[in-house]
């Protein structure tokens, strides 16, 4: 197990008015989850996956910042 990676590795290209994406994951995790999954469902994942992950990031991005105050903080998490 000594060659077990802990991250992903993604490589972005620009290619005209389109983004080229490749992504090298040897975490084991990752690898079960698409080994049982046929070339196609593969690519139907990994493409559902990033959609995901953009539409998480971009929502997060507009959501306004609520400043914290410190009254709003219960005393006993000091």
């Amino acid at each position: 197990m000594g060659d077990e990676k802990t991250s992903a590795v993604a490589k972005m290209e620009l290619a005209g008015s389109s983004l080229r994406a490749s992504i090298e994951d040897g975490r084991i995790g990752t690898r079960e989850m698409f080994a049982g999954l046929r070339a196609e469902e593969r690519n139907a994942l990994a493409a559902d996956v990033w959609d995901a992950g953009l539409r998480a990031i971009s929502n997060q991005a507009k959501e306004p910042r609520k400043p914290t105050r410190l009254s709003t903080i219960p005393p006993s998490s000091w």
